[in-house]
């Protein structure tokens, strides 16, 4: 029975990484067209302390969709996992994790991929502290969540290290 309510509400992506500078997000997800109009609770937890929510509220289940509006995200920790759950009036349940993603130590813009949706930014992103596997890394990034993620040569951030170190 459970795993039919959870197949009846659902997120676009189970797993999402926010643009640390976004100030505010809307979290997508699908719920039954028959439940039109039906209210949908949600909360957001804190992985490290389950206690209580860290925010709540509600949505509405409009046209097979809904979605969830975080604001004041500089409340959330950057790198830390959050699980958002969501849940129905008539008994559904779905959840979603999501992270602020860090700011890089250092990034500059660059032109997205040919054929990107309307609204893509992409960045190249220079890291060394924090992902000293892979500190060179290109990311791009649609209404600030992250859509797109490649590791890079680390010469290829050559200039961006050479920027960091002349500082």
């Amino acid at each position: 029975m459970d795993n039919q309510n959870k197949s009846q509400i659902q997120f676009i992506t189970p797993d999402s990484q926010i643009q640390d500078e976004a100030a505010s997000v809307e979290i997508s997800g699908l719920c039954p067209s028959d439940h039109d109009g039906a209210s949908m609770s949600w909360a957001v937890w804190d992985q490290q302390n389950s206690e209580q929510p860290l925010v709540s509220g509600s949505t509405i289940c409009n046209h097979g969709q809904f979605a969830v509006d975080l604001k004041q995200l500089d409340q959330y920790v950057c790198g830390q996992n959050h699980i958002l759950v969501v849940q129905s009036d008539w008994g559904a349940t779905t959840e979603s994790q999501f992270s602020r993603r860090c700011q890089p130590a250092a990034s500059q813009p660059e032109t997205p991929p040919t054929g990107s949706p309307q609204g893509t930014t992409c960045e190249l992103e220079y890291s060394p502290a924090t992902a000293a596997a892979q500190p060179c890394s290109r990311v791009c990034y649609r209404d600030s969540q992250m859509v797109f993620s490649q590791s890079l040569d680390p010469n290829e951030c050559s200039s961006l290290a050479a920027g960091l170190a002349g500082q």
